[in-house]
């Protein structure tokens, strides 16, 4: 019933340790001179660690046990087979770790923990540097990296960038770790003023196959909502029907299906990025048609990489 319980312990403490154990039964006659309530709750083998000759402990029915429990069995253990014997677990409750911590109860939970104060040993999986970054950019990197590209140069602190794109630190903390993994800025070590590696459009062709549509959806309504940017084909045309507007104001308007109004609710903040606070930025806009086959995104489309060309130039 145990062995693979027992293989996944032996790679997990060579994982950790280096240190290739065997694991075996324990003599008969021990095995039977066991209490009862041992060999009613466990399997019980013989290994070593480091060198030092421990009893392995499997828990026939983990739910059952706690704490307390373990401590009197082991103790009870201990006195039998006469060396330190370890409490094997597939998973425990991180309350009852503490527990376990507490009373000095030598376990192992396999492919998380390992503590073993006979052996001295407090070994734990250790977090995953950036585990929450992933390859998709997050929107407020999108936002520096176009903003860098339209409006200015950036060499603010996290702190100060929360307060200029109206983010939290984590948020701000994320996205800068973010183009820092992919190599687009660095961060200093004095007081971290975020500098970007690349500008004009070394930066663009660099981005360019991370960056994607701002748009999160498209909700109608019947009526424009305030601080909304002119979006998509109301930029160049007298349409003005189709706008722009940050998520978190989106949550208050009243939906229709048949709204005389296109919303579309960006993932960044499109205000922060128009210059003349009437129209998205051009770039923005750009990556919210490119994948569009239509005739009149493709028009668009096309001015709008004539407008890169030109700001490229420009930088």
């Amino acid at each position: 019933m145990a062995d693979s319980r027992i293989q996944n312990t032996i790679k997990y403490i060579h994982s950790f340790l280096n240190d290739k154990i065997s694991v075996k039964g324990i003599p008969v006659n021990v095995q039977r001179s066991l209490p009862v309530v041992i060999q009613s709750n466990y399997d019980c083998f013989a290994s070593a660690i480091m060198g030092i000759e421990v009893c392995l402990c499997f828990a026939k029915d983990e739910k059952s046990i706690t704490p307390s429990k373990v401590q009197l069995h082991l103790q009870m253990l201990e006195q039998h087979v006469g060396k330190p014997c370890i409490i094997v677990l597939e998973d425990i409750p991180s309350y009852n770790i503490k527990r376990l911590i507490d009373q000095r109860v030598n376990f192992i939970i396999i492919g998380k923990q390992m503590f073993v104060p006979s052996l001295m040993l407090d070994l734990r999986k250790m977090p995953t540097k950036d585990k929450d970054i992933k390859d998709q950019i997050p929107p407020l990197a999108q936002c520096m990296i176009l903003y860098v590209l339209q409006i200015g140069y950036l060499t603010e602190t996290i702190s100060e960038l929360t307060e200029q794109f109206g983010v939290s630190y984590s948020t701000a903390n994320r996205a800068v770790r973010w183009l820092q993994s992919k190599g687009f800025i660095f961060t200093g070590r004095a007081n971290k003023n975020i500098q970007f590696l690349f500008l004009g459009y070394e930066l663009w062709d660099k981005a360019l196959p991370y960056l994607i549509s701002p748009i999160e959806k498209t909700i109608k309504t019947n009526s424009r909502p305030a601080n909304a940017l002119l979006s998509s084909c109301s930029v160049f045309s007298d349409d003005m029907k189709t706008c722009a507007i940050y998520k978190d104001g989106s949550k208050n308007i009243p939906e229709t299906i048949n709204g005389d109004y296109t919303i579309e609710v960006w993932k960044y903040n499109p205000m922060i990025l128009s210059k003349d606070k009437k129209h998205v930025d051009s770039l923005s806009l750009y990556l919210s048609l490119k994948e569009n086959t239509d005739d009149e995104s493709s028009s668009i489309v096309n001015r709008l990489i004539e407008e890169i060309k030109l700001l490229s130039e420009s930088k």
